[in-house]
């Protein structure tokens, strides 16, 4: 399959303030690998993203920017603070750099080693599935397995619904929650963000995007 690259210019800020942003809002394991340098658009998609500046701090990119004489533009939704992100970057970073002058760098070396970590679970599914990752998974024998691998496969199942962006922790606390319920107990059908519904039948969970 031919591949196709788009070219994005997030820089190590940027990553630092995603990781900030999600450990805020709520997030697990993938959350935390914040901006990956290179990745799919979506799921079997021949097109990837890349971000070659990504390593790169914001501030070295202007001054080498104006060094060289080139011009740039400025989105001036940036500066919009009822934005949370941009309370992040404009309020909340520089505040944790008083503290600790790394701050930036240190949220980013937790996004990689997240990053290598969730890598290897995905790799762990893949091999136990042969890469053909379920709609429709047995309940009991997903119990029997660490929960580090339950929420794995939950999430390579999300992902591979095209969907994801939206789910935080509680997320998967919830399809959790209902597949450890008593089946006389338990809520038959969990609706989720990205439009996912997470449906409880015959002893198996299915997965659907509406």
């Amino acid at each position: 399959m031919k591949r196709w690259y788009g070219v994005i210019s997030h820089t190590l800020d940027d990553n630092a303030e995603t990781v900030l942003f999600r450990i805020i809002r709520g997030t697990g394991l993938r959350g935390l690998k914040g901006i990956v340098p290179l990745r799919k658009l979506f799921h079997n998609s021949p097109i990837y993203l890349t971000r070659p500046l990504i390593g790169l701090e914001h501030q070295e990119l202007v001054d080498f920017l104006k060094q060289e004489k080139v011009g740039y533009r400025l989105d001036k939704t940036n500066l919009d603070k009822t934005i949370m992100r941009n309370r992040i970057r404009h309020e909340l970073l520089p505040l944790m750099t008083r503290y600790n002058r790394q701050i930036k760098q240190h949220l980013v070396n937790l996004s990689e080693t997240a990053g290598q970590f969730d890598d290897y679970l995905s790799a762990e599914i893949d091999k136990r599935f042969d890469k053909k990752i379920p709609l429709s998974i047995n309940i009991a024998a997903l119990l029997t397995k660490h929960p580090l691998i339950q929420v794995a496969l939950l999430s390579e199942i999300i992902q591979k619904l095209n969907a994801g962006r939206q789910f935080g922790y509680v997320h998967y606390q919830d399809i959790l929650n209902l597949m450890e319920s008593p089946p006389a107990k338990a809520v038959k059908e969990l609706h989720l963000p990205d439009d996912i519904v997470v449906k409880r039948e015959s002893g198996r969970l299915r997965f659907i995007r509406r």
